[in-house]
């Protein structure tokens, strides 16, 4: 959650302690308490949100990364070693199957990744007879480090759609629905108290000039994948219109946190793969969230 909306959340509880001080006036009001009601679900569903956006304990890319390097450097530690045994042992086919870098399978896709992994595994478990520096315990120990890494590989893209579609999509809805209550909420304490009650609604007056003043933002996120769904975490978006350059974190999510609305164009660049001009509309006073796929460069 961004310092912004951080800001209007506080803004919010504001609001919330104010119906709470005055709650003996306000109950005289007729129509307040079913708006005052609207008022604390929305903001309610809100937190639920933002806590969701939030959520950093599952799905951690840093974690999926490590489980992949482990495999390729445990897989690829045994291909080394067999294929200098089958190169002793003048099978240079074998030799040449199985001498690879780690390279191999740290730059593959995720799925790619791991059936690089298994074909080599495989050709290994094959062979033992031959490679006989390899031993059966071995060939577990990479099967090891294939499960672990098969069972988190998709978890930083699964858990980022979560969050999306449960946390970041309901933000900006939840802010229009809880600012009508706002509103509401005001009309009726000034509709009712303004000759009597004036303290009641100067209080009520300033805490709506706090939740409108510089918390109605307007942000642009861009999710930057390749064509598989990986993340690309060292991918640049360029602001075609004013030249500033955002880089993306290690979540692949280049964030502008302020931006003006209307119709824009940004090219998204990164190391090995062919450029791409997003052009969108950005729109006022919300997170504006977009997703690209990249091409890999000929």
């Amino acid at each position: 959650m961004k310092n912004l909306e951080r800001a209007k959340l506080d803004a919010y509880d504001r609001i919330k302690q104010f119906n709470l001080k005055h709650a003996t006036d306000l109950a005289t009001i007729t129509d307040y308490a079913g708006e005052q009601a609207k008022f604390n679900n929305f903001l309610a569903a809100l937190i639920l949100a933002a806590n969701i956006q939030q959520d950093d304990t599952s799905g951690n890319a840093p974690t999926s990364i490590s489980a992949k390097t482990n495999m390729a450097k445990t897989v690829i530690k045994f291909a080394k070693r067999g294929a200098v045994k089958a190169k002793i042992n003048g099978n240079t086919v074998l030799a040449s199957e199985l001498d690879q870098p780690i390279t191999f399978i740290t730059k593959a896709t995720k799925t790619e990744a791991v059936q690089r992994a298994t074909e080599l595994r495989n050709t290994m478990n094959a062979n033992l007879t031959t490679l006989t520096t390899i031993t059966a315990a071995n060939i577990t120990q990479i099967d090891t480090t294939i499960a672990a890494y098969d069972g988190v590989k998709d978890n930083p893209t699964i858990a980022k759609q979560v969050k999306k579609a449960n946390g970041t999509n309901v933000l900006a809805p939840n802010y229009e629905l809880i600012d009508a209550a706002v509103e509401n909420m005001f009309d009726l304490a000034y509709s009712y108290f303004e000759d009597t009650k004036p303290t009641l609604v100067d209080e009520f007056t300033l805490a709506k000039q706090i939740l409108n003043t510089g918390i109605r933002h307007t942000s642009v996120d861009v999710t930057v994948a390749d064509e598989f769904g990986n993340v690309i975490t060292k991918s640049t978006v360029k602001d075609v219109k004013n030249g500033k350059v955002y880089s993306a974190d290690d979540e692949g999510i280049v964030t502008i946190q302020k931006h003006k609305a209307g119709h824009f164009h940004f090219t998204i660049s990164a190391a090995g793969y062919v450029d791409i001009d997003l052009g969108v509309d950005v729109k006022q006073g919300m997170s504006n969230d977009f997703s690209v796929k990249m091409k890999k460069s000929a």
